[in-house]
């Protein structure tokens, strides 16, 4: 395999099932999924939670990966004031946290000022980087797996980078 390949949404999905640890920089202000339209409309229109039938299952799934040993961390940018999306996953966050997930929270100032990247990646085993790229509608517009040393290197130090700088998103909810 080359150091740079396109992948396609299933194989992201199968990478996130077996790794010992895990890391997601989320960089966007927002996300168009489709399979989570529904619950944020309800969500904005009267704060209800998710029904939709993702949301239990990828919680059993981080529940799943956490209890067998791996470690799933993230770092969100958020905007000031955070957007509405950024507001429905604070919303959702404790769930998150309570299947297992260490996620922080970083303010876009702080991250411009590091300069850390604007778009999304996942880090698997710190060997397999998966770059995401979004359109301005906020959806995937490319899903790029990379095994090149020097990038998960630099990809690792923008890790360590953002997480020290990051603040625990409970801190958040708790202020």
């Amino acid at each position: 395999m080359t150091s740079r390949a396109p992948i396609t949404r299933a194989e992201q999905a199968r990478m996130l099932t077996s790794f010992s640890s895990a890391f997601r920089w989320e960089a966007q202000s927002r996300y168009t999924i489709p399979y989570e339209a529904d619950d944020l409309a309800r969500w904005v229109a009267d704060g209800s939670a998710p029904r939709g039938a993702w949301w239990p299952e990828w919680l059993q799934e981080i529940t799943r990966l956490t209890r067998a040993g791996s470690t799933i961390a993230r770092v969100r940018v958020l905007d000031e004031p955070p957007t509405t999306y950024q507001r429905w996953e604070l919303f959702l966050t404790p769930q998150n946290i309570a299947a297992g997930e260490d996620i922080r929270l970083l303010a876009r100032a702080t991250a411009r000022d590091l300069g850390l990247p604007e778009y999304d990646w996942w880090l698997l085993d710190g060997g397999r980087l998966i770059i995401i790229t979004y359109n301005d509608a906020g959806e995937v517009a490319t899903r790029t797996l990379v095994t090149d040393p020097g990038e998960i290197d630099r990809h690792s130090a923008w890790r360590d980078l953002a997480v020290s700088h990051a603040h625990p998103a409970e801190r958040h909810a708790a202020a």
